[in-house]
């Protein structure tokens, strides 16, 4: 995950090379309320339209 904007973390990051891939903790990272339920309802949503795709309700 890449933040660009540095007032959004809760404190400087150091980045731990593993391979090609930087890895970031989550508790490392301050995330605004409205910004957790935003990406909650998107999740709900592609959750409901996963189920909706492949689990087709069956006609009786």
């Amino acid at each position: 995950m890449y933040i660009n904007n540095p007032n959004m973390t809760s404190r400087n990051i150091e980045k731990k090379e593993n391979g090609s891939h930087a890895l970031v903790q989550e508790d490392d990272i301050q995330i605004s309320d409205s910004a957790r339920k935003l990406v909650e309802t998107a999740l709900n949503k592609v959750a409901k339209w996963l189920r909706c795709y492949f689990l087709p309700q069956k006609e009786e």
